[in-house]
């Protein structure tokens, strides 16, 4: 089944599925230069739809979905060197906004939404080679930021998780070394 065949669709694609068994899809067009978003119900029917239409937005792209139906992305949007975040809530339009914009950041993003609802990002800073962690508490409206690990070039190929205490837990490249390393955050 084809999701999206027009050109150079579905690079750097990342993916969930809801509880009514629907896919949801973020992906990168190549062609148009665009973060695009899709919904696969279960009877195949393909709702797409673009995101964020900034040139070069939508590398490194990552998804998730909230207990009340709120899709969540982080994307690298190469124009401006920013991590920027995208929200849909069950019924609504799309809200972007940049996480972080100091310098060139966003590389290699992932996302985890928490039982409260809580944001967690693990990305890449191109700018120090630093892996660096955002979140947004439930309720708060701007990201907290932090240095995870900074020594070397660190943060490449980022795997993120929240375990049921609220704890994060990252494993990423450490391209000094040639070593994977894994990083905790106490809740």
């Amino acid at each position: 089944m084809a999701i999206d065949a027009e050109g150079d669709a579905g690079r750097m694609s990342s993916l969930a599925i809801d509880g009514a068994g629907a896919l949801h899809v973020s992906y990168w067009d190549a062609d148009a230069d665009d973060l695009k978003y899709a919904r696969i119900d279960k009877t195949g029917n393909v709702l797409r739809e673009v995101v964020d239409p900034t040139d070069r937005a939508g590398i490194y792209n990552s998804l998730a979905l909230d207990a009340w139906g709120g899709v969540h992305l982080t994307y690298f949007e190469a124009t401006n060197l920013d991590l920027k975040y995208a929200y849909r809530a069950a019924s609504g339009e799309w809200k972007v906004r940049s996480i972080d914009d100091f310098g060139a950041k966003g590389g290699h993003s992932t996302l985890a939404v928490d039982a409260a609802g809580g944001i967690h990002v693990g990305y890449y800073d191109y700018t120090d080679n630093d892996l660096e962690y955002a979140h947004l508490a439930p309720g708060a409206t701007d990201f907290t930021l932090e240095t995870v690990d900074w020594e070397g070039d660190v943060g490449a190929g980022i795997g993120l998780a929240v375990d049921s205490t609220g704890a994060i837990h990252l494993a990423y490249v450490d391209d000094t070394h040639f070593d994977l390393k894994y990083a905790y955050l106490c809740p």
